[in-house]
């Protein structure tokens, strides 16, 4: 008698231990079948039934929105985060690959679908080249040049000239100076100030020319070539 019970015990442990394994998995499984939205090139306005957008699954039960675009209307890629990127909901600016980019986050079933996420951590965290009288032309090797952290995402370059040869610092973008990328002129402690924003890894480097620039100039080259061939 004593030895059916035994083997009774046994068999209902054994059981339970199966079922207890069972439901944990279930569980498991519920957790990570997480589907995500998948566009490279996403319509914007995002459109779920575009044919650009497919639907694939995250074994992590995370999905992503990245840009790497700071404007209002910015156009986001939509899909799987690499393994680490994603930790907690919502949006923040990372350095990936070298780049700056916009990471936004969440862990609901096709919940990557937003047009544009209301909740932001970032910017967060950058590295800009920093020197209280940069070498000219700028030589980030230079013994005068370092690199220092941004709290505020944000590199900057200031001078008090637009000329070619003006004297230059670079640095990190204290709070408020900067709000988007570019050129303008602040007055900064009184003085007249070119404060040139950007917020990409190390961009600090110098000011690329602007579109009306590029436009302007090469009219103006049209133009005297036309002339010299008139004359």
């Amino acid at each position: 008698m004593n030895i059916f019970y035994v083997i009774l015990s046994i068999f209902i442990l054994y059981t339970s231990i199966i079922q207890c394994n069972n439901i944990t998995s279930d569980i498991s499984n519920e957790r990570a079948a997480n589907y995500c939205y998948f566009c490279s090139n996403c319509p914007n306005p995002f459109d779920p039934s575009s044919a650009f957008v497919t639907e694939v699954y995250s074994k992590t039960g995370w999905c992503a929105m990245m840009t790497t675009d700071d404007s209002t209307y910015a156009s986001y890629t939509r899909g799987i985060p690499p393994g680490g990127v994603c930790t907690v909901n919502g949006c923040s600016w990372k350095t990936m690959s070298g780049v700056y980019t916009r990471v936004c986050c969440c862990n609901q079933n096709l919940c990557n679908g937003a047009s544009e996420p209301t909740t932001t951590l970032g910017p967060i965290g950058n590295t800009c080249y920093s020197c209280s009288t940069c070498p000219l032309p700028f030589d980030q090797l230079s013994s005068y040049v370092s690199e220092i952290y941004s709290a505020t995402g944000w590199c900057a370059k200031k001078s008090l000239s637009n000329a070619v040869n003006a004297v230059v610092t670079r640095g990190a973008a204290e709070l408020n100076l900067c709000i988007s990328s570019g050129c303008t002129w602040r007055i900064i402690a009184e003085v007249n100030t070119l404060i040139c924003c950007c917020r990409d890894y190390k961009c600090n480097t110098g000011v690329s020319t602007s579109k009306s620039t590029i436009a302007l100039l090469s009219t103006a080259l049209i133009i005297t070539i036309i002339s010299r061939k008139s004359f």
